[in-house]
This record gives structure tokens, sequence and C-alpha cells, in this order.
């Protein structure tokens, strides 16, 4: 990956809720001041941003907590980092990515009539269908002027990577025909993410798809 400048938490938080932000019920005032227009020196924002993160996305707490001092950057995604991109390892992508949670596993396994029972009633994950439509969008994309970076976890610098957030625009931008890149992204590094329960390749992670893979057999994941 190509470093292009430092970054810190806050800032990764902060790009998460742009993406976000029309989905968090804030009023418009609200908004602008914490996200169009934040202050990332005012410590209270911060704060309180980071708790409108966690109430929207609460599993992304277990990252946080195992890798509080990560250095996070800005980077470039070439095509020698792709085989080390892993989607987020939860149960919906696992048949969707031949069981591996590779982002290179997608053009093979995607398909449309996903379903994932988890105790309360079978739900459809879409992603192929959400894939699809982001290509739609993203055939001009620009790694230099996007205001959509994608979020990305390792416990080291080389790598693996896991996509935190952006796994449908990865998807769709991997899966062009002519392949736009490099991809900006923002990467956390830290040791403390080998024991993250979604890093892709933590034993916490691998002990996860195990029970994934009794659901596939059992048909709770088709």
């Amino acid at each position: 990956m190509d470093r292009l400048g430092a970054a810190d938490w806050n800032e990764f938080v902060l790009q998460w809720l742009t993406i976000e932000k029309d989905d968090l019920g804030l009023s418009t005032a609200y908004r602008v001041r914490l996200i169009d227009n934040a202050d990332r020196n005012n410590g209270p924002d911060n704060t309180h941003r980071l708790i409108l993160l966690l109430c929207r996305k609460p599993w992304i707490f277990d990252v946080f907590c195992r890798a509080p001092d990560a250095e996070v950057r800005w980077v470039y995604i070439q095509e020698t980092d792709l085989p080390r991109l892993y989607i987020v390892p939860s149960n919906d992508w696992y048949l969707d990515t031949g069981r591996s949670f590779l982002l290179s596993g997608l053009p093979d396994n995607l398909h449309a009539d996903r379903s994932v029972d988890d105790g309360h009633g079978s739900w459809y994950p879409r992603h192929k269908e959400r894939i699809g439509e982001l290509q739609n969008h993203l055939a001009d994309y620009d790694g230099e002027s996007t205001e959509h970076a994608l979020l990305l976890i390792a416990p080291r610098e080389a790598g693996p990577y896991t996509i935190v957030d952006g796994n449908h625009r990865a998807g769709a931008l991997y899966m062009l025909r002519n392949r736009p890149l490099p991809w900006r992204a923002m990467l956390a590094v830290g040791p403390g993410i080998t024991d993250s329960r979604w890093y892709a390749n933590s034993p916490m992670a691998h002990a996860v798809m195990q029970s994934m893979e009794m659901e596939a057999k059992a048909g709770r994941l088709r």
C-alpha cells in the first residue's frame, strides 16, 4: 500500500459517519456541526461522534478496545494488495466469499438468493444486488477525488487487511471489468487487532467461521 498521510481514530470515526450520516437521525444543524463541518480538535465533539458510531455499529467497539493506540493513516490500495484484502467476517458474507471472506472470492461465489436464519427468521443480505447497483455509480471512480474511502484494519502494515466499512464498494470496484486503481482507504494498524473478532485472520474469527460452517450445513446459511 502507498502511504498518503497520517490520521487518527477521530478521523477514522468521522470518515465512517460521513458515509452513515443520512441514517443517523440527526437534525440538519447538528449534522452540519458534527460531521459536515467537523472540528476534529474539539474533544467533546470527538466523543459524541464516537458514541454515534458505537450506537450505529456497536461491534466495532471490539476493535477500538484492542488497538486504542493504533497507527492510522491514509493509503492507496494497489493491485498487489488485493489478494490480502478480506471482507468483514460476518455470517452474511460467508458463502458469498466461498467460505474464505477474501474479497477475491466474490466473483465466483456471489449469488442473489442468499439467506441467513439467525434464529429470529430468515433475512436476505442482497449483497449481489447492492454490489451491482454500486457498479453503475463507480464506473468513473477516481481514488484521488472520492469522498468515500474504504476503512481497513490490520495488525501490521503488510496485512492481511480486513475491510470494516465499504465492503459493497470494494466488491463493486473489484468486479468492474476495467478495475480502477488505486483505491483510497484509511488503514488502522496495531498489534492488538490480531485478537479482534472482526479481523478476518484472528483466532476468534476462525473459531466463529467453524460455527458458520455448521450453520451452512444445517441450512441456516444458504
